[in-house]
């Protein structure tokens, strides 16, 4: 695609176009944190080849606490009107089968939900505190999946994830507390928290100035889709910046693959990492560049840096707990959900009679066998997993 002189123009301004893509939502009463975030979750969600052969998710997923002051309804349904693939929907008006799935009986066969929905680039779930238990379950699986199979009626389908979400309410309860961590005041659980990319904090309505001259809604969506055209590469020095920083707070040892990040950043095996990656192709795209630089990744780790700090992080403090300032959860705790996960979503995809074998839980969670015994234990003794027969494995 040939980008038009005046997209361009306003890509190699002094002024960083990304400041003036944010500054439309800062106008909305976003905070400039959390205006950014938007403003790249628009121009992410595009997937790509990764160096393993397989295909790297490009949806940023986002978690947004705001306090009740905050009309995130009206604001979220104006900003979908800036991607030409927004949707704004209220909890109370969306169902199971309308995000997920249905059965069409005129069509005979099922039909994809919002989540799968070609058309919609990014979904603005307002009240998501609100969504049922089973919307909740579905879309925990969801948003990091690179395809999902539904059986109904008979039929068996996969479908692809195509929709970025942003799910919004208000904390537990109703405004956010200062005395008590963000973490323990989330709308939704550890769970689905721990499947969002960011989790953010809109504490008071926005109504400074924007940071820099919004761009009006139609250069906006052309701005957008031209971006989204791009596919930008990260150069050595843009994946060393996000190496050193994401060693800086994980040991060796911590890492889910048990490998030197250095030989795995590029199959996207460290989910850190690859937020980070993510990130960054975003902060590439917002210049209309064909390469993500240092630069890029030092932007999105100043956004990352900037949401943990809104959920409490203090950078002066060693052992910094990176899962418990995400989801409210440990890593232990994190992991424990990652294994139930995977067992409702195998179970869904081949209907084991008798369990879903050890080996096929740790292969999904590309994990140890012999860890994921471990932890099925004492999953089993906390009463989450039963066993119908010897290694294979249901959730209670």
């Amino acid at each position: 695609m040939t980008i038009p002189a005046h997209l361009r123009e306003i890509a190699e301004a002094d002024e960083h176009p990304l400041y003036r893509l944010q500054a439309a939502f800062e106008a909305e009463g976003l905070q400039p944190t959390v205006a950014q975030a938007v403003a790249l979750q628009l121009l992410g969600g595009v997937q790509s080849e990764a160096p393993s052969g397989g295909v790297k998710r490009g949806r940023i997923n986002l978690l947004l606490v705001h306090d009740a002051d905050f009309d995130s309804a009206s604001a979220f349904e104006r900003i979908a009107d800036y991607s030409s693939g927004g949707e704004w929907i209220h909890s109370g008006a969306i169902t199971r089968s309308d995000l997920i799935t249905r059965w069409s009986r005129e069509a005979n066969r099922i039909e994809p939900g919002l989540a799968f929905d070609s058309e919609v680039d990014a979904a603005y779930v307002t009240g998501a505190r609100r969504l049922d238990a089973d919307s909740k379950n579905d879309l925990t699986a969801v948003l990091v999946s690179q395809e999902y199979t539904v059986a109904k009626a008979g039929e068996t389908a996969t479908f692809e994830p195509h929709a970025a979400f942003t799910l919004i309410d208000t904390p537990k309860g109703g405004r956010i507390d200062d005395r008590t961590p963000i973490a323990d005041q989330l709308p939704v659980n550890p769970s689905l928290a721990a499947r969002c990319d960011l989790v953010l904090v809109n504490d008071e309505v926005n109504t400074a100035e924007p940071s820099a001259e919004p761009l009006d809604a139609e250069t906006m969506v052309e701005y957008l889709w031209a971006a989204r055209s791009i596919y930008p590469e990260l150069d050595d020095e843009a994946k060393d910046c996000i190496i050193d920083f994401v060693e800086g707070l994980y040991s060796p040892d911590d890492l889910t693959s048990g490998e030197p990040l250095r030989t795995i950043i590029g199959a996207g095996t460290a989910r850190l990492a690859t937020i980070l990656w993510r990130l960054t192709e975003a902060t590439a795209r917002s210049r209309l560049s064909e390469t993500a630089t240092e630069k890029d990744a030092s932007k999105a780790i100043e956004l990352l840096i900037a949401a943990w700090e809104d959920l409490g992080a203090d950078w002066d403090v060693g052992d910094l707990d990176v899962d418990m300032i995400a989801t409210g959860s440990d890593s232990s705790q994190n992991y424990s959900s990652a294994i139930e996960d995977a067992i409702i979503d195998l179970q869904d995809e081949r209907d084991y009679e008798e369990g879903v074998p050890q080996g096929d839980i740790a292969t999904r969670m590309d994990a140890d066998e012999g860890e994921v015994e471990q932890k099925l234990e004492k999953l089993k003794r906390e009463g989450k997993v039963y066993e119908p027969r010897d290694g294979g494995w249901k959730v209670l």
